[in-house]
């Protein structure tokens, strides 16, 4: 029964190498083209100078952030060891106007 498929499955092997072959041919043709058009306008060179404007932002707000830390360290520091009285003093307006006390 399966005497004469040589020549059948070797056929089919070949055929589906073929359109294997035909297919990335296809592509290249429809696809690998519009790849090289773009380095040609100068996007390369602009996306490479927006992403170098980028990390320079990055870079600036990273130290912004590391002096705002340490600031905010300072002044927590500072209200812990003087009794709260660095900051806000709503609370001592509330205070003094709750017991009659003349702020000067």
């Amino acid at each position: 029964m399966f005497r004469g498929w040589g020549f059948l499955l070797g056929e089919i092997w070949v055929l589906i190498a073929l359109a294997a072959l035909i297919g990335l041919f296809i592509g290249w043709l429809i696809w690998g083209r519009r790849a090289a058009a773009a380095t040609e306008t100068g996007e390369v060179a602009r996306l490479q100078s927006e992403l170098t404007a980028c990390q320079a932002r990055a870079r600036d707000c990273a130290q912004r952030m590391a002096r705002l830390e340490e600031d905010l360290a300072t002044a927590l520091a500072a209200q812990a060891h003087t009794g709260a009285l660095v900051g806000d003093d709503k609370v001592f307006d509330a205070f003094c106007s709750q017991y009659g006390i003349l702020r000067a």
